[in-house]
């Protein structure tokens, strides 16, 4: 889809929100949320299978921002990452780590 078809549906879910009862509307975002978790889920797998230890990365938070990481361990949801230059280990979810290539 294209941005413009997006923002069109966008709009008309919008408006069809308005006109749906509590139930429809409880039913609908049980629906949004199980679609959010499989997407999550598909995303941290598809992070954990392209990271190896020892790769370079970076981390998506502000706290962590412009600073690289080397890929010590790797776990179920999250890696423990090291800062390069430094000794300081970080323990980081996979859905904010970035390759650096």
């Amino acid at each position: 889809m294209t941005k413009k078809q997006v923002t069109n549906a966008m709009t008309t879910i919008e408006n069809c929100i308005g006109e749906l009862s509590y139930d429809e509307l409880a039913t609908l975002r049980s629906i949004v949320n199980s679609r959010l978790s499989l997407q999550q889920h598909t995303k941290i797998h598809a992070m954990k299978n392209m990271l190896r230890p020892g790769m370079t990365c970076k981390v998506n938070h502000t706290r962590l921002a412009g600073k690289k990481f080397i890929v010590n361990k790797i776990n179920r949801t999250k890696a423990v990452l090291t800062m390069v230059g430094t000794q300081s280990s970080w323990t980081v979810p996979m859905s904010l780590i970035e390759i650096i290539k």
